[in-house]
C-alpha cells in the first residue's frame, strides 16, 4: 500500500499538470484568435473616407484633402460634414470642393463659428465613374488657434453611388497639432471609426492574467 502511494501521488501530479498545460494552451490560443478577429473587424473591405492631418503654428493656415479611396459604382452625390473637435485649439477658415465636383450641383460653406465645413454636392456632370479612385472630395483649411492638439472628424450623411445605392465608407478621422505640442495617441492621429471589439493589447493583457493564474495555481 505505501509502496503505490508515490506512483498514485506523482500520477495525479503529472495528470494536474497536462490539464493545467492544456488549460493555458487553450486560453493563450482562444485569446490569440479573438485578438486577431478583433483586429480583421477594424479593417474594413469597403470604401474609405480619410481626412488629413495638419500641423501648424498658431495664427497660420493648413490645408487638408478628404478623400475617397475607392468608388466601385461612381460617386453621384454626398452629403458630408468635416469638423474639428475642439475649435479652441483650431478652426475651419475656408473649404473648396474637389475638382470632379466643382461644378453645378455642388455646395460648400463653413458654420459661423468655424467649427465645421459642410459639404452637400450632386455630381451632375458624372465625374465620378464606376472603379474611380483616390477622388478627392473636398479640401478643408484649418486655422491654428492656441497650443494644443485636435481631431479633425468626418460625418457622413449620405453617399450615393451612379446605381441609386446607398454607400457607408468606414471614416478614417484625422488630427491638427498647433504649435509645439507633443502628441498622443489618444488625443491625435488617425482613428478609424468602422469595426468594433476591444483592443489587441486589452485582450492579449486580459489572457496572459488568466494563464498566470493557472500556472500560479498549478506551482502551489
Amino acid at each position: 500500500m505505501v509502496g503505490g502511494l508515490p506512483t498514485r501521488t506523482v500520477g495525479g501530479t503529472n495528470a494536474r499538470r497536462a490539464l493545467t498545460t492544456a488549460a493555458i494552451v487553450a486560453v493563450v490560443a482562444f485569446g490569440a484568435t479573438v485578438a486577431g478577429t478583433a483586429v480583421v473587424g477594424a479593417q474594413s473591405d469597403g470604401p474609405v473616407l480619410s481626412v488629413g492631418d495638419a500641423s501648424v503654428d498658431p495664427g497660420e493656415t493648413s490645408a487638408v484633402a478628404v478623400t475617397l479611396d475607392s468608388a466601385p459604382k461612381g460617386v453621384a452625390g454626398f452629403d458630408v460634414n468635416v469638423s474639428v473637435a475642439d475649435p479652441s485649439v483650431a478652426t475651419v477658415t475656408n473649404v473648396s470642393l474637389g475638382e470632379p465636383f466643382d461644378s453645378p450641383g455642388g455646395s460648400s460653406g463653413v458654420t459661423s463659428d468655424g467649427s465645421t465645413a459642410v459639404l452637400l454636392v450632386a455630381d451632375l456632370g458624372e465625374s465620378v465613374q464606376s472603379d474611380a479612385s483616390d477622388v478627392t472630395f473636398a479640401t478643408v483649411t484649418v486655422r491654428g488657434e492656441a497650443d494644443g492638439s485636435t481631431a479633425i472628424e468626418a460625418t457622413v450623411d449620405g453617399v450615393d453611388n451612379d446605381d441609386g445605392g446607398d454607400v457607408e465608407p468606414a471614416v478614417e478621422n484625422g488630427s491638427v497639432t498647433v504649435g509645439d505640442v507633443q502628441t498622443s495617441d489618444e488625443t491625435a492621429g488617425s482613428t478609424t471609426t468602422s469595426g468594433s471589439g476591444p483592443g489587441f493589447t486589452k485582450i492579449v493583457a486580459l489572457f496572459a492574467l488568466v494563464a498566470g493564474s493557472l500556472i500560479a495555481k498549478r506551482r502551489a
